[in-house]
């Protein structure tokens, strides 16, 4: 990721609308996978980028 933020340095500005669409699209596939309602979970993204770039980053039960 860092190498093709580093070849296409506009993808930077525009990580926050990446990471947000990638989650709605993820909510959508965790609600019909499990039945349980989107109020479920987060309405947001509870990470930014330099989180799920961490390597150490593992998510607790949010």
């Amino acid at each position: 990721m860092h190498q093709h933020l580093k070849e296409n340095p506009r993808l930077k500005s525009k990580l926050s609308e990446i990471i947000e669409s990638a989650y709605d699209y993820a909510i959508t596939g965790a609600v019909r996978e499990t039945g349980l309602t989107p109020k479920t979970f987060p309405e947001s993204c509870p990470w930014t980028f330099e989180t799920f770039m961490d390597n150490q980053f593992w998510p607790e039960t949010v």
